[in-house]
């Protein structure tokens, strides 16, 4: 994944250096749902899903054209509250946990912007993701032929839990506004919808997010 994220960049960046560029910095904040698919008598239920803070670097085109490509980087420290269940006729485990997880997202967006001074955008685009860092601390409660009503304690990190790599959609709408000949203050809602979620037994989830974000772009 962070292979592929590299190769993207490097043809995104080519392109890019064809136009002139607007590059910024973004900061934000949002909420974010688990959106799982409890089966085979598998179950998570999430709550308190909040994301931290986000920050993005981004660049993209400023042209006259109706479409612009704009790339960027997103740094998304993410907590929840998991409550599962999961097992079978052998043994079943109980959790109840905090995660704490911080993972880097590259985005390829185009942009379709309208306006001259003002300029108002929207896009749709896709996501590439890799798990930084991840934790978590709480219960396990395991019964089974050889631990019958054990309680262990989690604090531990979270990778078995969360896969390392992330593949979605994003779509934002957003607004330019110039300060001087040289900044612009950006202002986006952007909501994404990331496959790979946390995983407990054969239970999978899906994650999507709701932003707002603020920043300053730089015209080069």
């Amino acid at each position: 994944m962070k292979r592929g994220i590299l190769v993207l960049l490097f043809f995104s960046l080519s392109y890019l250096g064809m136009a002139q560029i607007l590059l910024g910095g973004k900061i934000g904040y949002g909420y974010f749902g688990i959106m799982n698919d409890n089966k085979m008598g598998d179950r998570a239920d999430y709550s308190n899903c909040l994301d931290k803070i986000i920050f993005s670097i981004e660049a993209k085109q400023n042209t006259n054209h109706l479409i612009n490509l704009g790339i960027s980087f997103d740094y998304v420290n993410q907590s929840f509250n998991v409550s599962s269940y999961w097992g079978g006729p052998g043994a079943t485990y109980k959790a109840n946990a905090d995660f704490s997880i911080g993972s880097l997202y590259f985005e390829f967006k185009p942009q379709f912007t309208f306006g001259k001074r003002i300029r108002y955008f929207f896009y749709p685009g896709f996501i590439l993701g890799t798990l930084l860092h991840s934790n978590v601390n709480g219960t396990l409660f395991t019964n089974s032929m050889n631990s019958i009503g054990v309680t262990s304690k989690l604090d531990q990190n979270g990778s078995s839990y969360f896969p390392y790599a992330a593949f979605g959609f994003v779509a934002g709408i957003g607004i330019d506004i110039p300060l001087t000949s040289r900044l612009t203050l950006n202002v986006e809602n952007k909501n994404n919808l990331r496959f790979w979620g946390p995983e407990w037994g054969s239970n999978k989830s899906s994650l999507y997010n709701l932003n707002v974000l603020c920043g300053i772009f730089y015209k080069l």
